[in-house]
């Protein structure tokens, strides 16, 4: 196969939409592929959005992008994109270079020349390690899918083609690190689980009581408290995240970006902070999977963005699951049961709103207590991405 490599930078609107589309096009087919809004990649003036994609949005300010494209006959059949991101260098005070946005059509050829071409980028810009797939960061998706590709993708999270794993490898990437994704029923079905969260009830009221614990939902009905209790919400992911692996603190700028973002989707009673006497002392993020809702099918007027979007206006009361994306608690504050009482919370407000099945994700695989804080309520594994990372000296 014949096939020529070009490359561009975040500020070529063209090729930009080229690198979209060719996603779209590889997964025609697929039912268990739903793609990002267009708009949250190319961004859209007229509603404001800074695509991520593009040089407009606040994550390009720390960080510097490049883009990668194989085609054939005019024709694109991979794209890449390699990414330096200094905040995250500074901070762990490394020279690590990522990559993302990893997509190929089956032809180790073609991917290997794309990597060529984006870790000899990486190179120049002084790095000495890779790591990835990125798309751009830990706040955003990463990792490839390497178990579970029968089920249907939660909101946020990676679907790829399977031969993706394999060509990495080969490639000369090794494991960084895996990441879990459990899943929990909702919905009480039966006898036995209705009288368990009976019995967690009266366990999770008498901790409150005794540890001074009080729960309440963020603020969106007010503009500045919402923002306020999004800065918080920053503060609080910081701190508690701060020794996980390969974590970088979230700015309050872009933790208002995302908020922002997702406030169209966003159920208040989904996301609450935990008060010890008075101090705030942790929070929990779930999220409406509007995936089902969202997924374009195969023809070019439901994979229009209004279409999209309109389909998940009229439907959202519908959306049966959600996605438990971050659960945060201080330091002086962890193993008060904090955990217990936020999922229990949660699960609460998520039964009253007759979602049925809740997706624990990402879990580090070696964060043993989130796990099995996840077992105790009743969820199991059920998929599994991957992180790769490579010591450039070595790369083939």
């Amino acid at each position: 196969m014949d096939f020529s490599i070009i490359d561009f930078a975040p500020n070529n609107k063209k090729e930009l939409k080229r690198f979209v589309n060719f996603a779209l096009k590889l997964y025609i087919g697929d039912n268990n592929y739903v793609p990002p809004l267009k708009s949250e990649l190319l961004g859209n003036k007229l509603f404001g959005i800074k695509g991520l994609l593009t040089k407009d949005h606040p994550f390009h300010e720390h960080t510097k992008i490049h883009y990668f494209m194989a085609q054939s006959d005019n024709k694109v059949v991979g794209r890449l994109a390699v990414c330096i991101n200094y905040n995250y260098n500074e901070y762990h005070n490394v020279k690590v270079g990522s990559f993302g946005f990893f997509e190929v059509i089956e032809n180790y050829d073609v991917a290997k020349q794309l990597l060529d071409e984006g870790i000899k980028w990486i190179k120049n810009q002084g790095m000495t390690q890779v790591l990835g797939p990125l798309n751009f960061s830990q706040d955003q998706t990463l990792g490839i899918l390497i178990e579970g590709f029968e089920f249907f993708p939660y909101i946020n999270t990676v679907y790829n083609k399977k031969y993706y794993s394999n060509f990495l490898e080969k490639y000369g990437f090794s494991k960084a690190k895996d990441l879990i994704a459990q899943l929990m029923p909702v919905k009480i079905t039966d006898e036995t689980t209705k009288k368990r969260h009976e019995r967690l009830n009266k366990v999770i009221e008498r901790l409150k009581r005794e540890k001074g614990i009080t729960v309440r939902q963020i603020n969106m009905k007010n503009n500045s408290e919402f923002i306020e209790d999004v800065k918080l919400s920053a503060k609080i992911y910081n701190e508690a995240w701060a020794n996980n692996w390969g974590i970088l603190p979230v700015t309050e700028e872009d933790a208002i970006h995302a908020a922002n973002e997702l406030k169209l989707i966003a159920d208040p009673g989904l996301f609450n902070f935990a008060y010890v006497k008075g101090k705030p002392a942790a929070m929990i993020i779930s999220l409406p999977d509007v995936n089902e809702m969202s997924w374009p099918g195969n023809n070019f007027f439901t994979r229009l963005d209004f279409v999209r979007l309109i389909k998940i206006f009229l439907k959202r009361k519908k959306i049966k699951r959600v996605r438990l994306w971050a659960l945060g608690i201080l330091n002086e504050y962890k193993k008060m049961g904090l955990d217990a009482v936020l999922y229990h919370e949660s699960f609460n407000n998520a039964h009253k709103r007759n979602y049925e099945e809740c997706e624990l994700s990402w879990i580090l695989e070696d964060n043993v207590l989130v796990l099995r804080a996840g077992e105790s309520m009743g969820a199991k594994t059920y998929k599994k991405w991957r992180l790769y990372e490579m010591p450039l000296e070595n790369n083939k």
